[in-house]
């Protein structure tokens, strides 16, 4: 475990539409201190290939390819690789704001919290905002292919 290190978990099944996007968000964290593993759980369009591009460019990004066995599979294997002392989850259709891993270590930092959620927004494939809120209800955000993607903004630690 290296500390400091976030380790960025991202599944990604057929997400050739939205990965580069994810991507760039990571990119442009003001928190530099991070990996990026990008689980291609089987894709059948170029999600592999996009990422592969930008594991090119930086050295922080890796890809790493699996036959389909869905989303938790393809967390848990980028799990044993991770070496961060911490852990975000990023989905494939998902991006950050600027800010989002320094705020999210700075709030962990301060409430001694070994776990915090945040807030998001959900925008639509032009990165339109449709609706904000917090889950509450241990609900997750679902939808078709085409669904929207989630914006994660502020840190909170949940009840």
């Amino acid at each position: 475990m290296v500390d400091g290190l976030v380790s960025i978990i991202t599944p990604c099944y057929n997400g050739e539409r939205f990965i580069a996007e994810t991507i760039e968000s990571v990119l442009g964290q003001t928190y530099a201190n991070w990996e990026m593993i990008v689980v291609d759980d089987g894709s059948r369009d170029n999600t592999a290939q996009v990422a592969a591009g930008y594991a090119a460019r930086d050295g922080r990004i890796q890809v790493v390819r699996q036959p389909n066995g869905g989303t938790a599979s393809a967390r848990n294997n980028a799990m044993r690789r991770a070496k961060g002392r911490y852990i975000a989850l990023l989905d494939a259709d998902d991006v950050w704001e600027r800010d989002f891993l320094e705020r999210q270590l700075a709030f962990m930092k301060e409430k001694n919290a070994t776990c915090v959620c945040c807030s998001y927004r959900h925008i639509d494939a032009n990165s339109n905002e449709i609706s904000s809120g917090i889950h509450s209800n241990n609900q997750g955000v679902s939808g078709s292919e085409d669904k929207n993607k989630v914006g994660f903004n502020y840190p909170y630690v949940g009840n």
